[in-house]
């Protein structure tokens, strides 16, 4: 699966299982939309390795390194922690309402 499709998966899942809003619309920023780019972004992150790979010159280090800890289930609670903790710092500073830090780190583990 490429990460474009990753995207797409992940905004679907959060539009399904959290009821998430639009990505894109021309309403402010509310909470159901941070929910929708919360859980796409989750769903993309773990593909982060491929931004490394495309700096290389190793042409074997998308085979090598691609889905290993990146996609690991040991890195997922250290993903989420990080990417809701940033989700949060985001969200205080733009002013924004959004989840809690728990619901935040449970949909980027989704």
């Amino acid at each position: 699966m490429d990460t474009i499709t990753h995207g797409i998966a992940g905004a679907l899942i959060g539009k399904v299982l959290f009821n998430a809003d639009d990505l894109f619309t021309m309403r402010a920023m509310n909470r159901r939309r941070i929910v929708a780019w919360s859980a796409m972004l989750g769903a993309i992150f773990p593909d982060a390795d491929t931004f490394r790979d495309m700096l290389s010159h190793n042409e074997l280090l998308v085979i090598t390194w691609h889905r290993s800890i990146t996609h690991s289930l040991l890195c997922l609670p250290i993903w989420a922690l990080l990417l809701a903790a940033l989700t949060r710092w985001m969200v205080r500073w733009r002013k924004w309402d959004a989840p809690s830090f728990a619901a935040l780190t449970g949909i980027y583990a989704v």
